[in-house]
């Protein structure tokens, strides 16, 4: 029976529900004078997904600074080479811009699906003015593989070292615990990020009275009690 209040099934994303001061923290941190890179760290099932899609509709709000927001999932199929990531990466690039007139030559050079295709429309769209923010979720699943280079993290971090562009992933573990490869992880790519990963946990008191709220729910000295039914 589906839950109104918690739904997990559907073509919808599931809403977020608590999580607003760490939404607040996160995009305080992407919107600020000097904006950071992040990684999101949290265990399997704690709501990461729904933490990223929740900040990617916020990303594309009338007054976000940034212009284009490209949400991967890594985890669906993660590429198994350095040449497929920079392929898929391109796709979803294309993705992100849309039928908007105005990238129509952009999307044309990302065709061929090479780096310096991509690494050519994002420094144009960097010396525009425009921003663009990449959330890749579940970077995790590439990683384990070991299949994915040294060389493709530098290729990665010239896109986004002294750039506009800036990037956020999550992952199970961080990534001195995921990166078998040690050429991998010791690339300057990580040194772009935020020295401390976003810790996603339990709730917290405020999250766990949002969800009461949301299921129409009090909690009392006798447990959990219904507000109302569900109409």
């Amino acid at each position: 029976m589906a839950d109104p209040a918690f739904p997990l099934f559907g073509s919808e994303p599931a809403p977020m529900v608590g999580r607003t001061a760490l939404l607040q923290r996160v995009w305080a941190d992407l919107t600020k004078a000097t904006p950071s890179n992040l990684i999101i760290v949290g265990p399997r099932a704690i709501g990461k997904s729904v933490f990223l899609n929740t900040l990617g509709t916020k990303a594309r709000e009338q007054g976000s600074p940034y212009s284009l927001v490209l949400k991967w999932e890594l985890g669906h199929a993660p590429p198994r080479s350095d040449e497929l990531f920079v392929a898929k990466l391109s796709e979803q690039l294309r993705q992100a811009m849309g039928v908007a007139p105005q990238y129509s030559e952009h999307r044309d050079y990302l065709r061929d699906d090479k780096y310096g295709s991509m690494k050519e429309v994002l420094d144009l769209l960097d010396g525009e003015g425009q921003r663009v923010l990449m959330i890749w979720d579940g970077l995790d699943k590439a990683l384990s593989q070991g299949e994915l280079t040294g060389h493709l993290f530098g290729q990665m971090r010239d896109l986004f070292h002294g750039k506009r562009h800036k990037i956020v992933t999550a992952t199970r573990s961080s990534p001195t615990e995921l990166a078998r490869n040690r050429q991998v992880y010791d690339r300057e790519f990580w040194n772009l990020f935020d020295i401390t990963p976003v810790r996603i946990g339990p709730f917290d008191a405020v999250d766990r009275e949002a969800a009461l709220n949301r299921a129409k729910l009090t909690l009392s000295s006798g447990g959990i009690r219904e507000l109302q039914n569900w109409s």
